[in-house]
């Protein structure tokens, strides 16, 4: 079940209504729990580690690590970290689109809209709090999950079920949260392969619905482009798994001249990038010493391409 903590000021009683409302019918999905103030949010949040704080009517709120989502109830929205935000109205939505915000979804309040209906309502919060949690799903994948993904994506660039020397983590593997990231980064067909060829009876995919980052566009492949075109790429547009699966195909390509290719990264001023990559691939896709033309760099700059490929996806 998704948790999510309702947060609301305690001198609003219709909010507190509709609130209790809401937990009520989406019991069945949800597991809530309620603040009205911010001293009990502080509470609740340290005692029960919801998934989603969902604020209501409240211009601001202590920092906490949830992903939030935001109802107004004809509030100014005075931040930009949010996942959704909800609107009781069309009008209300579009004044909120027409000042910039963005994620924004429309949900009556039957409440005070006699035409509304809480069953109704309640499926409508229960698909955006999923939505929600579908959303950037690397930040969300258990190390178990993370394993998977990367010795898949491996097996699929090697093509051989020998070169995967690790142990399969097959205890709780978050499967939709791995397919919705393969979606998202272009690379299921990477996935598909890779467990196929590890033999893997893997669940079958759902569709699935997620708030994606205003910039966003979907990674392009260059496979089969020189690995010095990567790096420029990598340089302009940041890391993301599409590219470091890209580049293990080109390091694990037998036509490869390493010399060459060393001695071209060095004329480029491209070592200390590319070493740092080859420090991402070795931790995500467990790239083997074999195909490592220099070695692999933990520093700054691996830091900011391993930020990179952590928030390539973040709101």
């Amino acid at each position: 079940m998704i948790k999510v903590l309702h947060y609301y000021s305690g001198d609003d009683s219709l909010i507190a209504r509709y609130v209790t409302l809401i937990a009520a019918e989406t019991a069945s999905w949800v597991d809530s729990a309620k603040a009205d103030s911010p001293a009990s949010l502080k509470q609740q949040y340290k005692q029960w580690h919801p998934d989603i704080i969902h604020v209501y009517g409240v211009p601001s709120w202590p920092a906490l690590d949830a992903r939030i989502v935001i109802s107004p109830f004809g509030k100014n929205v005075q931040t930009n970290d949010y996942y959704a935000i909800i609107a009781r109205s069309p009008h209300e939505a579009e004044r909120l689109v027409k000042e910039g915000f963005s994620h924004v979804e429309t949900v009556l309040n039957p409440l005070v809209t006699k035409t509304a209906q809480f069953d109704k309502t309640a499926a409508q919060m229960v698909g955006i709090y999923r939505k929600v949690m579908n959303s950037n799903p690397l930040a969300l994948m258990n190390a178990d999950t993370l394993m998977a993904l990367g010795l898949t994506l491996k097996a699929a660039v090697m093509g051989k079920k020998e070169w995967i020397t690790q142990k399969w983590p097959a205890s709780s593997i978050q499967f939709p949260l791995l397919y919705i990231y393969s979606d998202l980064e272009n690379i299921s067909d990477y996935v598909n392969k890779g467990l196929n060829v590890l033999g893997i009876e893997a669940p079958k995919r759902e569709t699935a619905y997620s708030y994606l980052p205003n910039d966003y566009r979907k990674p392009k492949s260059m496979t089969g482009h020189p690995i010095a075109d990567m790096l420029a790429d990598i340089r302009q547009d940041g890391m993301n798994m599409l590219r470091l699966v890209n580049l293990y195909e080109a390091l694990s390509d037998e036509k490869l001249d390493e010399d060459e290719l060393v001695k071209t990264l060095e004329q480029q001023n491209d070592i200390s990038l590319f070493s740092s990559i080859l420090q991402i691939e070795q931790e995500y896709l467990y790239l083997d010493e074999g195909f490592m033309p220099v070695i692999p760099s933990d520093n700054a700059e691996t830091t900011k391409l391993r930020q990179d490929l952590i928030n390539h996806l973040r709101l």
